[in-house]
């Protein structure tokens, strides 16, 4: 789906993937929120921006704080839409 780079005061710069599962808890906690408003992320707003890296760095274990903590500690940049390969199809059974 997506990617954000988390860039924290303490700590390394890393990669948090915006699953369809952190999509779509985002939609449902605001109202407007739509998965087609992310492929326009220049019309897209911080505050969303920082949401989304927060869940999808809490959903991995990569930020154990909350949001206040998230906002007040860590950058957040570089949210690019991601393009998986798709794997090899499983044979008929």
């Amino acid at each position: 789906m997506f990617t954000a780079t988390v860039r924290p005061d303490a700590g390394e710069p890393y990669d948090v993937d915006i699953t369809s599962r952190v999509v779509l808890d985002w939609e449902q906690t605001g109202r407007g929120r739509k998965l087609g408003s992310l492929a326009d992320a220049q019309n897209l707003s911080i505050v969303d921006i920082y949401d989304l890296a927060f869940r999808a760095a809490a959903r991995t274990d990569r930020f154990g704080g909350d949001i206040r903590d998230f906002k007040e500690t860590c950058d957040v940049s570089d949210l690019r839409e991601t393009e998986y390969e798709a794997g090899p199809t499983q044979p008929a059974r």
